[in-house]
Parts: structure tokens; sequence; C-alpha cells
């Protein structure tokens, strides 16, 4: 859902990532763990928004965020109508951020491909010096 053609949206769009990211740090739910807004996209009739998080932490704290999240959908709602003047507050739905987890995935995967590259290069110079 890009936002590009949707100045209000754009809008919109920014000021729930400020407002959800900034409750959350004044949330004292015992399960929320170490959140980060990184991201949210809304529709371009403003109807839903798609809230993307990730969690520093194990995966069971990931789990307690997720629930965490869940419970505290209806009360980030009230704080984002409470802010931001609109005929209807989007629904809320809180997503995982892939990126990350794929970023990680992609780097070791470059790492295995920069080791394997060593070690031929490594078996190119002993080949090398067997041929002198």
């Amino acid at each position: 859902m890009s936002t590009a053609n949707y100045p209000r949206a754009e809008r919109v769009r920014h000021a729930i990532q400020q407002i959800v990211a900034g409750e959350l740090e004044r949330m004292a739910d015992p399960g929320l763990g170490l959140a980060t807004i990184t991201d949210v996209t809304v529709s371009p009739d403003l109807r839903h928004a798609r809230v993307f998080y990730t969690v520093y932490g194990s995966e069971v704290t990931e789990a307690s965020t997720k629930d965490a999240l869940k419970r505290a959908t209806g009360h980030l709602r009230t704080v984002v109508a409470q802010q931001v003047r609109m005929r209807y507050v989007p629904q809320i739905e809180f997503v995982p951020d892939p990126v990350p987890k794929q970023a990680a995935k992609i780097e070791g995967l470059l790492a295995g491909l920069r080791r394997k590259d060593s070690d031929d290069a490594t078996l190119a110079d002993e080949d090398a010096d067997d041929d002198e």
C-alpha cells in the first residue's frame, strides 16, 4: 500500500508511526519487550493501518510482545483518535517486520560466499606454488 500519491495518507501514516512509538515507550505492560516501530502503511481510504515492528530479544520475547501489542491495539487506536482529527480512525494491525530477519539471512549467505571465495583463493595460491 504505497501512500506516495496520497499526501493525506502519508501525513496520517507518519502521525500514526509517531503516536504509536511514543505510546509504546510509556506503556507499562510487562509482556511488551523492546519493540521498535519500523514502518506504517495506510490504505488510500485511511480505514486500515498496518504497523510494522521489530523486537530485540528471544523468540519468547517476540511472542509476548506480539500478545501485548494485540492487547494494546484498542488503547493505541483510542490514542491515535485523540491526537489525529479524522472522520474514521484506522483499524490498526501489528505485523512483525520481516526485513531484519531477511537481512540477517542474506548477510549469512554473503558471509558464506566470502569464506568460499577466500578458500578458493587460498587453494589457487597453493596450486600456483606447486607449479613453480
